[in-house]
């Protein structure tokens, strides 16, 4: 019989994620000789494409197995029912996160024969073997199907406890062809170096108490995955661990990944969700990663305010710990970004407002993150009682994707976003998600950092208070800076309350979607000289013209596109990259290089200047 897996989605440019979760199953089921003996390989999909491309590409399939992330599972129902009407013998079968077992779900959707819930290796064996002996489907656990219009949900699925077991799709060469099949993608490997998560997150699926205990992958394995991404000159690793540095040997990883990168360039970058509560360790690993950490190191927040970390059973680095660990960072020169999630339940404007601010104060070189509360399926924010008990309100809007390519002839992806609960209102969600955008363009983006550095320093306050004042400031007058804000915000509540994408295009139908923050930046850039009037009148009206001098600073510190580098002014020679176009510029600063601060110029004094 002939399988054909999917795990499709959408592109960032020309660089794509390799289809690690369907390569793993295939490298798992194809040791068994149930399995050897009765299916063969069609090929393992990863590409978003109009489903009758694959009408050519799919022949005569036995079975169809779907990988269902929040990102592809109404392109994927769209693929199952169009192949069902095809080969109505094709038996399909669903897993993943996003994969929904109810018996109104199975019902709904028809032509859905078998889903999968839990780890999937073993229940794919189990169930392909089932298949092939015709053999009763009650005996294998960890599936949801309906049989002669009877509802079934066999028992769970017990999680593997010996990772051995479970072969890698890299060193196994399930992947090693794509390379030559596909030339004009980068292609971008998922790693996995552990599975399971000690913390209990409501918002995310590996919460749940199934996912409790973490499991370890070999030691020897994963440096030969290294040596496979190394090899292949893999430009760009994303670690699938949930808390990647929770233990000791994960800093022999990293060492290994940076050997390998000093011997030949590669990988170049790689990205993970740092360990939660292992601070020291952390620091080690980003000191020796250093600009290979795509980034920098995540110290880990979502909010500040204790009741909506109770709410989510969060556990966050104590507070009183959070100032002196930035501290170190920045004495190290070493980037640091912190995660806000807009809509928790228990968190007030109040509070989400000042959680922000206080993040600026303490760590003014980290960059601030913030966004949407999507209520994954397979989470406590899909459980009845969890919703009542918040008074949760929802809005279903296509599925946030900044900076990637929405193919608008394809199926829309619908996420299920919080927009409100009971302390905090719609319009207050509204409001703190402008703040957030706010906050983030004036200070992470750097439109206003250098004024509010130094403003801080001469009248002793926080950089928040700044950035506040000038929040309310712009809002009073007709101003390019309240014009972006305004724009803004309709784009946002055009995309919760009538479908639009979230975010903004600004190069045109064919562009991807910016995020608002960096939507703003590109306009500001395109129209710099109306922008810092507008901020020199603030710093007028407020604090007094003698300060204006800082305008200039912020000017000068703040990369600008068409103008000559190096250039030498009475006080300092500056220095920044040059780009062919406005566009190459604006995905080097607001996209690939906003967490990394590249719009930051380099100032080096001269005889004459003392900054």
């Amino acid at each position: 019989m002939k399988l054909y897996f999917f795990q499709c989605q959408e592109s960032y440019g020309n660089s794509i994620y390799l289809p690690y979760s369907s390569g793993i199953l295939w490298t798992y089921a194809r040791q068994f000789d149930a399995i050897k003996n009765n299916y063969i390989l069609g090929d393992i999909f990863f590409e978003k494409l109009p489903v009758k491309d694959y009408e050519s590409r799919v022949v005569d399939p036995d079975i169809l197995l779907f990988s269902n992330y929040g990102w592809n599972t109404t392109y994927h129902l769209g693929v199952a029912k169009r192949f069902k009407e095809l080969y109505p013998n094709t038996i399909v079968v669903i897993g993943g996160p996003n994969a929904q077992q109810q018996e109104s779900y199975l019902r709904e959707h028809h032509y859905i024969d078998y889903s999968v819930w839990g780890e999937g290796e073993q229940s794919l064996v189990e169930l392909l073997t089932a298949l092939a002996n015709k053999s009763d489907m009650k005996d294998v656990p960890g599936i949801a199907y309906i049989d002669n219009d009877q509802y079934i949900k066999t028992t769970t699925r017990i999680r593997k406890t010996d990772l051995k077991e479970i072969p890698s799709p890299y060193l196994e060469g399930v992947f090693d062809d794509y390379f030559t099949r596909y030339p004009s993608y980068n292609f971008m490997p998922v790693w996995e170096t552990h599975r399971g998560c000690p913390y209990h997150c409501t918002f995310c699926d590996l919460g749940a108490d199934y996912y409790n205990k973490v499991y370890m992958f070999e030691t020897d394995r994963l440096l030969s995955e290294i040596d496979w991404f190394s090899e292949r000159k893999i430009e760009y690793v994303e670690v699938a661990d949930a808390n990647f540095g929770i233990f000791p040997r994960d800093l022999d990883l990293v060492k290994y990944i940076k050997q390998k990168h000093t011997e030949n360039g590669f990988p170049e970058k790689i990205n993970a969700t740092w360990a939660k509560n292992s601070p020291e360790r952390l620091f080690e690993m980003s000191k020796i990663l250093d600009s290979m950490n795509r980034g920098g190191v995540t110290l880990a927040l979502q909010s500040q305010n204790k009741t909506a970390l109770t709410n989510i059973k969060r556990i966050n680095i104590a507070n009183d710990k959070l100032e002196d660990i930035a501290q170190k960072y920045i004495d190290l020169g070493i980037p640091t970004y912190h995660d806000f999630i807009l809509g928790l339940p228990g968190e007030t404007l109040d509070s989400w407002i000042e959680g922000i601010s206080y993040v600026i104060d303490i760590n003014p070189e980290g960059w601030i993150f913030g966004h949407p509360l999507e209520a994954y399926e397979n989470t406590e924010f899909s459980d009845p009682n969890y919703i009542n008990r918040h008074d949760i309100k929802f809005a279903f809007t296509p599925q946030v994707s900044f900076f990637a390519h929405r193919n608008k002839e394809l199926p829309l992806e619908i996420g299920k976003y919080v927009i409100s609960h009971n302390t905090m209102s719609y319009d207050d969600y509204i409001e703190g998600f402008l703040f957030k955008y706010f906050m983030i363009t004036m200070h992470s983006l750097g439109w206003a950092n250098i004024v509010a550095e130094n403003l801080s320093r001469d009248l002793n306050i926080g950089r928040s208070q700044i950035y506040k004042k000038l929040y309310d400031y712009i809002k009073l007058s007709d101003n390019i800076i309240n014009t972006e804000y305004q724009i803004t915000k309709k784009s946002l509540m055009n995309a919760i309350q009538t479908g639009d994408f979230w975010g903004r295009q600004i190069f045109g139908s064919n562009d991807f979607y910016w995020e608002y923050e960096s939507a703003s930046a590109i306009i500001f850039e395109n129209n710099r000289t109306e922008y810092f009037n507008t901020l020199k009148q603030f710093i007028i009206d407020i604090y007094g013209s003698e300060y204006i001098k800082y305008i200039e600073l912020n000017d000068h510190n703040l990369i600008c596109h068409g103008r000559q580098y190096p250039y030498t002014t009475e006080e300092f020679t500056v220095n920044g990259p040059m780009f062919n176009s406005f566009q190459d510029f604006s995905k080097a600063i607001y996209h690939r290089g906003r967490r990394t601060k590249q719009w930051k110029t380099k100032l080096t004094a001269t005889q004459n200047g003392a900054h």
